[in-house]
């Protein structure tokens, strides 16, 4: 068993329609995966309900992809540097997501 993940606080779970699409706003587009239907329900125990997860390739990928983060990460320390980053950085600029959905994870 893994121990020492945590859901982040920044996951947003969509569903409609027998879809579900993970959306990860930290990690941006990188962030955004559609999951199998076999791994659905999985997944919404993984990031709402478990405290333990397994060593199995969809936990692996749900680290990889920023949907869990290690459980001393203090995630609102890094959105404060990172909004402090987005208003004295002027060469950041923005750029359109919605043709990125990737596809499924697992």
């Amino acid at each position: 068993m893994m121990e020492g993940y945590k859901p982040s606080m920044f996951n947003r779970i969509v569903e409609k329609n027998g879809e579900m699409v993970l959306y990860n706003s930290m990690t941006g587009s990188y962030g955004i995966k559609r999951v199998s239907k076999e791994n659905q329900e999985k997944v919404r125990n993984l990031l709402y309900e478990t405290k333990h997860f397994s060593e199995d390739n969809l936990c692996k990928k749900l680290i990889i992809y920023g949907f869990l983060v290690p459980q001393d990460r203090d995630e609102k320390l890094l959105r404060k540097y990172i909004q402090t980053q987005c208003i004295t950085d002027t060469t950041l600029k923005r750029l359109p997501y919605s043709h990125l959905i990737k596809k499924h994870i697992v």
